[in-house]
């Protein structure tokens, strides 16, 4: 998977944000990393602006229509639909890592399995 989201342009298009996002979607729910409405996927669209998912949708068929733009507290730009539920999440890491130009969070069912085994030890260790 090869996707390029310019997070050094001054200004990215949301059209197109949304394009390359709902692409990295259906590639990552064909490896069967989002089921359903499971993980959330965001991109820069300038220092104060995210586009991300809108909360509940379902990856492996989100569309362009499913990303909206919110401000960088993570708050909805103009739009009544509610972000992703990890929005504050998404809208920290572009605040601590500025040079961040994307963020696809997954819940693969390994992955999530994993968490579950592991959760009584706080940690996973990855050798």
């Amino acid at each position: 998977m090869s996707v390029n989201f310019a997070s050094n342009a001054p200004s990215a298009s949301i059209e197109r944000l949304a394009l390359e996002l709902s692409s990295a979607a259906a590639d990552l729910a064909r490896r069967g990393w989002t089921p359903a409405s499971s993980g959330n996927f965001s991109a820069r669209l300038d220092p104060l602006r995210i586009a991300i998912t809108v909360s509940g949708c379902d990856k492996g068929r989100l569309t362009p229509g499913d990303i909206m733009p919110m401000d960088d507290q993570a708050h909805a730009l103009g739009d009544s639909r509610r972000p992703s539920a990890e929005a504050r999440l998404h809208a920290q890491i572009y605040r601590l890592l500025p040079q961040t130009g994307a963020v696809l969070h997954t819940h693969s069912v390994t992955q999530t399995v994993a968490s579950r085994h592991f959760s009584g030890a706080g940690h996973v260790c990855l050798a």
